[in-house]
């Protein structure tokens, strides 16, 4: 391990993991990249997640393991692992997913060499629910060269929310995160944290396949399992006004904001949501639209 290396914060936010867990692990601790601290909280796990937490806490001191008293729903937890982060950089890792030992490596280069750059990506894989993997149908692109409404207009014709799993600039992620305060309750986030970074500087993408996402499992179904009163339940609303208030912070020409906060909640809407919400928000904004036109 080298200490003039920057160090890598890795925040594995866990709820009920133990199916995947060891392998999301290793992977991580098998990083060519050596100077990491994994900070794993685990949302309150009923199974045997805190105990194979704690036995590779035992085994590698790069390793940080916090539990939650109750479930403070994802996305807190989420939030939470960012708190804890002590890098120069930092990455979310899902505790199911997998990555190549060159992917933090490979993308801290990125950032090192590129001064405008705030967020570091690679191209990816899918897994499915038999270990068969399947190249993303989405081939991520290089913001560099384009100017700050370019970089915002290529979000937004494009909206990859797997781009939180990329490794940031940990300071502009915290600026981030610090205006959207309590909106990091809203199902969209994953959206709004992507759009004020880029607005920060660019995204640059590795040509390698180094990230393993999987699909096709109960897992995402757990994660959502919540004491708090949001979890389950969608206004279709909300994603237009968190739309609004990112898009208002983003400072464009005032006649441009309501289009664009409609188009990322269209956005969400379009990729998350049950066909009831997408008529019952598109009848909302008609109404709005509407009213604001005389």
């Amino acid at each position: 391990m080298r200490d003039n290396q920057p160090l890598v914060s890795v925040g594995m936010p866990v709820y009920n993991g133990e199916k995947y867990i060891r392998p999301a692990i290793e992977s991580l601790l098998a990083q060519e990249y050596e100077r990491i601290e994994l900070i794993i909280s685990d949302n309150a796990s009923v199974d045997n997640t805190r105990e194979i937490c704690e036995g590779y806490v035992k085994l590698d001191s790069r390793i940080r393991y916090y539990r939650n008293n109750e479930n403070l729903g994802p996305l807190l937890n989420f939030k939470r692992v960012t708190d804890l982060a002590r890098g120069r950089y930092f990455m979310w890792a899902a505790h199911d997913d997998l990555w190549h030992p060159s992917f933090v490596r490979e993308l801290v280069t990125l950032l090192s060499d590129n001064s405008s750059a705030v967020l570091a990506v690679s191209q990816g894989e899918y897994i499915n629910k038999n270990g068969s993997t399947s190249p993303m149908a989405i081939q991520f692109e290089t913001t560099l060269g384009k100017s700050r409404v370019q970089r915002l207009a290529y979000f937004f014709d494009h909206c990859y929310g797997v781009f939180i799993y990329g490794i940031w600039q940990l300071k502009v992620l915290v600026q981030a995160l610090t205006f959207l305060g309590n909106m990091t309750e809203h199902w969209n986030v994953d959206f709004a944290i992507p759009l004020l970074c880029l607005n920060e500087g660019d995204v640059i993408v590795s040509p390698q396949s180094m990230f393993y996402k999987r699909v096709g499992i109960a897992s995402q179904a757990k994660i959502i399992q919540s004491k708090s009163p949001w979890a389950g339940t969608f206004d279709p609303l909300r994603s237009f006004f968190l739309g609004l208030e990112c898009v208002a912070w983003l400072n464009p020409g005032i006649g441009d904001r309501l289009s664009l906060a409609a188009k990322f909640g269209l956005i969400s809407i379009r990729k998350q949501f049950s066909n009831h919400y997408r008529r019952k928000f598109l009848s909302v904004l008609r109404k709005r639209l509407k009213l604001a036109g005389g």
